[in-house]
């Protein structure tokens, strides 16, 4: 289990979720890890090892910049994201910031500050870039995801054969905001609606796991996907295509 010796990575929001899986997973193929997220708390509780962790807040570009301008850095996974799926009429420009900033910006200056020295970038976006929801208003959340995706191809062209860029474009994904914010919030009629929704609409009859969006990132990032840039891969349990 070594396909990321020696090489490091920077990982944003490394402290749960899908960052922490990503975290583990490189971890465990022996890479080094720079992990970048705003909870120091949730940082400091951390044991992996070859494993530095920076608190920062990604909105606050000057302390970003300072965090990671002299970094040696293999490897990027950008993996902060945000969403806020008010009705159009309801959406502030205090969200429409955010998540441009965030979902967009956040990726391209890291790319940027580090790309001297990439060799792999994974930017993680979501399968809201493809496919909405009825009853679930995503406008501009949905705008910046095809933005990333639409990113990602032109980096793959514009920095190859040096540097590869690739995409992963999860489904729903079982994360504690997951399970905070959107399961944890519903009645147990609610719930049953949710688990007959999840097998009528994925062929794999289930959400994700965080584990199963790191495994898909160790691939694109280790140099088994050598030839692999300008893709977005679909990690969703067949979501997208139904």
């Amino acid at each position: 289990m070594d396909r990321l010796t020696g090489k490091t990575a920077l990982i944003t929001g490394g402290s749960e979720g899908i960052g922490l899986a990503i975290a583990t997973a490189f971890a465990r193929e022996g890479a080094n890890l720079v992990l970048l997220a705003r909870d120091k708390r949730k940082l400091d509780a951390l044991t992996l090892t070859n494993t530095r962790t920076v608190a920062v807040d990604l909105n606050d570009e000057d302390a970003l910049v300072a965090a990671v301008e002299s970094l040696d850095v293999d490897v990027l996974v950008n993996n902060v994201g945000l969403s806020h799926m008010p009705p159009l009429a309801e959406l502030t420009k205090a969200q429409f910031d955010a998540m441009v900033h965030l979902n967009l910006r956040v990726p391209v200056l890291l790319t940027q500050l580090l790309c001297d020295r990439l060799t792999a970038v994974v930017n993680i976006s979501s399968y809201w870039a493809d496919k909405m929801v009825a009853g679930r208003p995503s406008s501009v959340y949905s705008a910046t995801r095809g933005a990333l995706n639409s990113l990602t191809k032109a980096l793959a062209n514009e920095l190859g054969p040096r540097v590869r860029v690739n995409a992963i474009a999860p489904g729903s994904i079982h994360t504690p905001t997951f399970e905070r914010v959107y399961l944890g919030q519903m009645t147990a009629d609610q719930r049953a609606d949710y688990e007959h929704y999840v097998h009528s609409a994925y062929p794999a009859q289930r959400i994700g796991e965080p584990g199963d969006v790191a495994e898909a990132a160790v691939y694109l990032a280790s140099d088994d996907a050598r030839w692999v840039t300008g893709t977005v891969l679909q990690v969703d349990g067949g979501l997208t295509v139904r």
